[in-house]
């Protein structure tokens, strides 16, 4: 049998016992981006900040998707586009003067069906995409620098041990 949820209505409500409630924590927004700098580790946050400095090709591709973002949401904005020829006859029979010839044009699509608006989702997407995978790189490579040092300073400690 299919079990019912209680109406939130009718439920009764008691107080919970102050001894039974965990304390709020300290700081729930805490980054936890740069856990290595809780180790206290000059060495350790040098290596890896020279690690993150030397990446670009993720931030590349971020910046790729942030430009594609913005060209799809000039879609919304109209497009101009201009001309212009100067020609000079040469020659016994040639006219006097330079005849020339500008023009403009102007084009704005309406989004009707949803394709500019769609496109846009799209790149906003691909954007958000790469920024997670910017992110989850960099995490990446900061656990293995910070994996390579502490094995290298455990390393150090159990020669010295040993010694």
């Amino acid at each position: 049998p299919a079990m019912l949820a209680p109406d939130p209505d009718t439920a009764l409500s008691f107080a919970v016992p102050e001894s039974w409630q965990e304390p709020a924590a300290s700081d729930p927004g805490q980054d936890i981006a740069a856990y290595w700098q809780q180790l206290d580790d000059p060495l350790l946050s040098e290596l890896v900040a020279l690690s993150l400095m030397d990446n670009r090709e993720i931030a590349a591709r971020l910046d790729q998707a942030r430009a594609n973002l913005r060209r799809a949401e000039a879609g919304y904005w109209p497009t101009l586009s201009a001309g212009g020829t100067a020609a000079r006859d040469i020659g016994d029979g040639a006219r006097n003067g330079l005849p020339l010839s500008l023009g403009v044009d102007a084009a704005w699509e309406l989004d009707l069906f949803g394709q500019i608006s769609g496109g846009i989702a799209a790149a906003r997407g691909d954007f958000v995409a790469q920024g997670y995978a910017l992110v989850d790189l960099q995490r990446l490579i900061a656990g293995q620098a910070a994996i390579g040092t502490i094995t290298a300073r455990a390393t150090a400690q159990q020669l010295a041990i040993a010694r």
